[in-house]
Formats: structure tokens, C-alpha cells, sequence
């Protein structure tokens, strides 16, 4: 909710948390078609994985109002 107040839209918001699920299951696709085990450090690198994308569509939403307005 506070993100849909603060981007001023209920669009961006559900967007930026869809793109979690879709991050993941790349990342475990990934691991499947390699034969890699998945231990701690695939862990991890959910995790950064999640920063990363949640940061991502952040700043795509920034530059996007900016540009528009």
C-alpha cells in the first residue's frame, strides 16, 4: 500500500513485486539445467538476486516518471 501511494499508481507497485517469483524461478532453471546443487550459496544468491531486481524496477520506475513529466 505505501508503495502504491508513493508511485502514485497501482500498476508499478504489483509489477515490482511480480518480479520476484519470475527471478527465482529463473535462478532455480538455472541451477536444473547445469546440474548444479543447490546449497548455501544458491541461497545467497537468491537473496542478492531479490535486492537486485527490487532495486532494478525501482530505478526503472524513477527514470520512466521523470522522463514523462
Amino acid at each position: 500500500m505505501n508503495c502504491a501511494i508513493l508511485l502514485e499508481s497501482l500498476k508499478q507497485p504489483f509489477t515490482r513485486i511480480l518480479l520476484r517469483p519470475f527471478s527465482f524461478i529463473a535462478v532455480f532453471l538455472i541451477f536444473h539445467f547445469f546440474n548444479i546443487q543447490f546449497e548455501p550459496g544458491g541461497y545467497t544468491s537468491l537473496f542478492m538476486l531479490c535486492g537486485i531486481v527490487i532495486r532494478a524496477k525501482a530505478m526503472l520506475i524513477l527514470v520512466t516518471q521523470f522522463l514523462l513529466f
